[in-house]
């Protein structure tokens, strides 16, 4: 094990989002990385959102700035949405990685 190593170890733990839970499996975009409060059994939101989050913010402010910049890429080492870049994917799917 990691932790009988003696020193320093890297641990890399491949997981499966929402194993166990329809809803979460039947949700592609982000496997309910995203979501607050639920109702277990209707997957809905418990609160509606306030207004927009920081991440819709932010993927709509990048987009703006990609279209008068044509040097802005986007990089995610995950899901685009739970991270707003689902924008940016749609309107530009050759600078996004």
């Amino acid at each position: 094990t990691a932790k009988r190593f003696g020193g320093p170890v890297i641990v890399h733990v491949i997981t499966e989002k929402g194993r166990g839970y329809e809803p979460a499996l039947a949700n592609e975009a982000d496997r309910f990385h995203t979501v607050g409060a639920i109702d277990p059994l209707t997957a809905e939101a418990l609160t509606p959102a306030a207004g927009p989050s920081w991440t819709a913010v932010f993927g709509e402010e990048l987009v703006r700035i990609a279209e008068e910049r044509h040097d802005v890429v986007a990089l995610t080492a995950a899901m685009l949405d739970p991270v707003g870049l689902t924008p940016f994917a749609a309107r530009f799917p050759d600078r996004i990685w």
